[in-house]
């Protein structure tokens, strides 16, 4: 299977967000075309954006290593507990630092200092994400090499409240494509970045 072809992205950085955000994402606008994801620059809004990046590179395709089983098993491992079993949790419940712990063991940069930064900031305004867990649906799994590509239609169940328990972020309302990258480090595979698709909705 051929690597999604990668068009021009424009991404920001969401440190508030809920459901895919509250994980610490980069959300980006995405547009389903068949075998290929197209990226451009239509990007979802949270209550805090933090910075942004833009980052252009021309259309490749490349044929990737053969997915192996013992590779994909992992990486649906690390999938599902970063987007359903640790999005599963009352963050009045689970301490910063218990999440923090969760989160270095499925991921790493730039996804990991993004996460970690973005659940600090929420915990120092007071506030606070109650998540029954996200429902993922898995499209394709690439792998190339010590790199992978998961395509997921996804659905964020989360709901931000402020301090005072005003929603500021709700539920999605309906499933939205999302990418996740992934990096092998000694022999393990980590979650390394996170796209979302923005408007772009998607049948599980």
């Amino acid at each position: 299977m051929a690597h999604p072809t990668r068009r021009t992205l424009t991404a920001v950085v969401v440190a508030a967000a809920v459901g895919i955000g509250a994980l610490g994402a980069l959300a980006a606008g995405c547009s389903d075309s068949g075998d290929e994801i197209t990226v451009d620059s239509t990007t979802t809004e949270s209550a805090t954006t933090t910075a942004s990046t833009t980052t252009t590179t021309e259309s490749t395709t490349t044929e990737s290593t053969p997915t192996t089983p013992d590779d994909e098993a992992a990486i649906r491992e690390v999938h599902g507990l970063y987007l359903v079993e640790f999005a599963a949790r009352d963050d009045r419940e689970v301490s910063l630092e218990d999440q923090i712990e969760q989160l270095r063991s499925v991921a790493v940069d730039p996804l990991l200092t993004r996460a970690v930064e973005s659940r600090t900031e929420r915990q120092s305004r007071g506030e606070y994400a109650v998540n029954p867990g996200g429902e993922s649906n898995i499209r394709s799994i690439t792998i190339e090499g010590d790199s992978a590509s998961v395509i997921d239609c996804y659905l964020g169940r989360g709901t931000l409240f402020a301090s005072n328990g005003t929603v500021l972020i709700p539920p999605d309302e309906k499933h939205q494509l999302v990418e996740l990258r992934y990096a092998q480090v000694d022999g393990k595979w980590f979650i390394s970045d996170f796209y979302s698709g923005g408007d772009q909705e998607c049948d599980p």
